[in-house]
């Protein structure tokens, strides 16, 4: 469960960096960012899609979770999730303290 853990949270920090300014993928926060009010529902709902990578862990954890595992086990899932979310966050303050 650890190793599934590591991966989301890789995962995740790669998604981040290639939809950071300057990367391959990095005109999609822009593009969202400009077509969207500060509070409106569907910025809350791109959250942990496209703008947050501490909360990428889940929907895209869920969605690498499920192509891991040969058998979607619920209370493994959560634990996973939640694990991986800690650690993006962990990591986040770590490269915050880096740099």
């Amino acid at each position: 469960m650890i190793g599934i853990i590591i991966i989301i949270s890789l995962f995740c920090e790669g998604l981040n960096i290639v939809l950071d300014e300057g990367m391959l993928l990095g005109f999609i926060r822009p593009y969202i960012d400009q077509r969207l009010k500060p509070q409106s529902f569907m910025r809350y709902v791109l959250k942990p899609i496209v703008f947050c990578h501490i909360c990428f862990a889940s929907v895209w954890g869920t969605i690498v979770y499920s192509l891991i595992v040969d058998q979607f086990l619920l209370n493994e899932w959560i634990v996973c999730i939640i694990s991986a979310t800690y650690l993006n966050g962990l990591l986040y303050n770590l490269k915050q303290k880096i740099e």
